[in-house]
């Protein structure tokens, strides 16, 4: 999923503003790095498998980390280093996109 800026996806269409989250009265949101090796967390959520009351909104990390920095997302995925450099966020357990093993 190519990124030319934050896109949205929830069933209620809500738009994405930059009023902080607590100011909504929209679904959860829920920030999701647009790349390829994310899909099996984002698959389920889009056709439905998992059921969620969430509004997804795609971003690169950048722009996601700035949403989360802002208050303007829920929760969502960041790197490590972003988690380690604010100091202010909360990781969820044995939830993870990351490798066991050798690197290509």
């Amino acid at each position: 999923m190519p990124s030319s800026g934050p896109e949205t996806r929830s069933p209620a269409a809500k738009s994405n503003t930059a009023v902080p989250v607590e100011q909504r009265n929209a679904l959860t949101q829920l920030g999701q790095i647009s790349f390829i090796n994310t899909l099996p967390v984002v698959v389920p959520l889009i056709n439905g498998a998992v059921q969620t009351d969430c509004e997804l909104v795609f971003g690169t990390p950048s722009e996601l980390n700035k949403k989360l920095q802002a208050r303007q997302l829920h929760l969502g995925a960041m790197s490590s280093f972003y988690f380690l450099e604010d100091g202010d966020f909360r990781l969820f357990p044995d939830i993870s996109i990351a490798g066991d093993g050798k690197g290509w």
